[in-house]
């Protein structure tokens, strides 16, 4: 009786996507940069190492906060308040 009022809360709200171990949004901006390293570079091998660094340092990282990333690029994008007149929706009566 008890089990049919119980809802479902999927851990998907709380815990963050790793992709074993590193944070999603980590793996695919380590990916990415070093597929642009080494195609700057002009050698595609050098991009397995670098990633493998890119991964355990991800890795180690996460261990500690696994929310790292997101947090950083949070800070890195932040945008500073604007200088104006216009104060949003606000209400004049």
């Amino acid at each position: 009786m008890e089990n049919e009022d119980r809802k479902i809360i999927y851990p998907t709200t709380w815990k963050p996507t790793l992709i074993k171990g590193v944070p999603r949004d980590y793996a695919i901006f380590a990916l990415i940069v070093c597929a642009v390293f080494s195609a700057i570079i002009g050698q595609i091998l050098i991009m397995f190492p670098l990633l493998v660094i890119a991964y355990v340092y991800g890795s180690l990282k996460a261990k500690e906060d696994p929310e790292f990333f997101t947090v950083y690029a949070v800070r890195l994008f932040k945008l500073k308040a604007t200088k104006g007149e216009f104060k949003g929706r606000e209400y004049v009566p």
